[in-house]
C-alpha cells in the first residue's frame, strides 16, 4: 500500500488515503491543530 504507515481511513474502513495532514516533526497539539483545520476544511465543503 503507498499510504502505508501514514494514511487516514476517510469514511469507512475501506477507503484508505495517504495522510498529507500531520506531519512527523510537529508536536501533538500542532498536528491536531493541523488535523482540525482539515476537517473543517471537509465540513466546508
Amino acid at each position: 500500500m503507498n499510504s502505508f504507515p501514514r494514511h487516514i481511513h476517510f469514511g469507512s474502513e475501506d477507503n484508505v488515503i495517504e495522510d498529507h495532514v500531520l506531519e512527523e516533526n510537529v508536536s501533538p497539539e500542532g498536528n491536531f491543530r493541523r488535523f482540525m483545520e482539515w476537517v473543517r476544511g471537509l465540513l466546508r465543503n
